[in-house]
């Protein structure tokens, strides 16, 4: 079984093994890549093929919206619905397709207050809340090709939850057939404060004012808007450079992400450190200050290891296992600190911007190499780095 890397939103708590998170209940908002979909016998049972998802009843029609957007090259993630607004008919189908390699959810109808993604439970672990990470309603009909994207179909007449689970690969697809007007907000249980749309549904035959390809501009034009931020953000970067110490050594500093969570730009890089050059005794701070607000990263060494799976699933009497959160993967290792000459996993452990917990991570290199690190959470958005020591 197979499980990929799942990025949410972490309002809760806890305590994982002897080492304590200073998490917040309801006060944090940290996105925080965690869980996996089960199998597609769990999350893409009853999907339609990507061609059958765009197939509407007749006289109806499919708009189609992009969930979110990225250039992994840049490491950057646009975090919205593209276009954030439409205008449709009862019958009409709205196709929303992830285009990044961030997690997102299509739901309607979120629980007020909205769910907690994470549950402690009574053995100091914690699970992920099924609530959010699995569809709603749920899928019933034979499993898809788990190699396949996921292609979930739903009617919604405006009322009970509707939730695509989480979405993890770019082309997996929520397709939302509307049978009642209305207006209707839809949100990312992932990043609910800024990523959020609305969709106007009319009785049917009522004149539409745009068409797909219109949409499919505004889109764009919307993504243009977001690119042109990102620059700006990009631009107001300064590195500082390295501070001699004492004893002759160096610290360098390394920009561990870089963003506007408020606006949903968030560069998942190390801005300093994506090839940087030192000697033997020298140190690399790692810093979240010009992070994100909410965002998390870690500064992983594995050494030729791999890297650690997010979730332990255990298997439950009836339902969906419970997705356990990996206390090694999220804890600081080696504890306590010492140099690193090239070999053991070397962990940060969560850095959470904006939260009382720990907002740097300090590694001193002991041994000339070549080292390579990345960032656990966001590695397949182009989060990595090589450190390279000399005599």
């Amino acid at each position: 079984m197979t499980f990929n890397k799942i990025h949410s939103n972490h309002r809760g708590i806890t305590s994982l093994g002897s080492n304590t998170i200073p998490f917040q209940p309801r006060i944090l908002r940290i996105p925080l890549l965690l869980v996996a979909m089960l199998t597609s016998a769990l999350i893409a049972t009853g999907a339609a093929t990507p061609a059958a998802a765009q197939s509407s009843p007749s006289g109806s029609r499919t708009f189609n919206v992009d969930v979110g957007y990225e250039q992994v090259s840049k490491g950057l993630e646009a975090e919205a619905f593209f276009p954030d607004k439409l205008t449709v008919d009862v019958g009409d189908q709205v196709l929303f397709t992830l285009r990044s390699h961030e997690p997102h959810t299509i739901t309607f109808n979120a629980p007020q207050p909205l769910p907690d993604p994470f549950m402690p439970q009574p053995d100091q672990n914690v699970a992920a809340n099924p609530v959010i990470f699995f569809p709603a309603p749920a899928p019933g009909g034979p499993p898809a090709n788990p190699q396949d994207p996921v292609n979930l179909v739903v009617s919604f007449d405006g009322t009970g939850y509707v939730n695509s689970g989480f979405l993890q690969k770019p082309g997996d697809a929520f397709s939302v057939s509307f049978t009642k007007p209305g207006t209707y907000q839809v949100l990312c249980l992932v990043h609910p404060e800024h990523m959020k749309g609305t969709i106007v549904v009319n009785p049917a035959g009522v004149m539409r004012p745009s068409t797909d390809a219109n949409y499919r501009a505004e889109a764009q034009a919307q993504i243009n808007d977001y690119l042109a931020k990102a620059g700006d953000i990009l631009n107001s970067i300064r590195v500082p450079g390295p501070v001699t110490n004492r004893d002759g050594t160096h610290t360098y500093t390394v920009f561990a992400g870089l963003g506007d969570t408020a606006i949903g730009i968030d560069f998942m890089r190390y801005f300093g450190g994506e090839r940087l050059m030192l000697k033997a005794g020298d140190a690399v701070t790692f810093v979240m200050e010009k992070n994100g607000q909410g965002v998390p990263h870690t500064i992983t060494f594995l050494s030729g290891g791999e890297e650690p799976d997010f979730v332990i699933p255990q298997p439950q009497a009836s339902g969906p296992p419970k997705l356990i959160v990996n206390p090694v993967a999220l804890m600081p290792a080696p504890i306590p600190p010492k140099p690193y000459a090239g070999s053991g996993y070397y962990n940060s452990g969560l850095l959470l911007t904006g939260s009382p917990g720990p907002q740097m991570y300090t590694v001193t290199f002991s041994k000339p190499g070549t080292y390579e690190y990345l960032c656990v959470l966001h590695d397949e958005d182009g989060m990595k780095g090589t450190i390279v020591v000399q005599q």
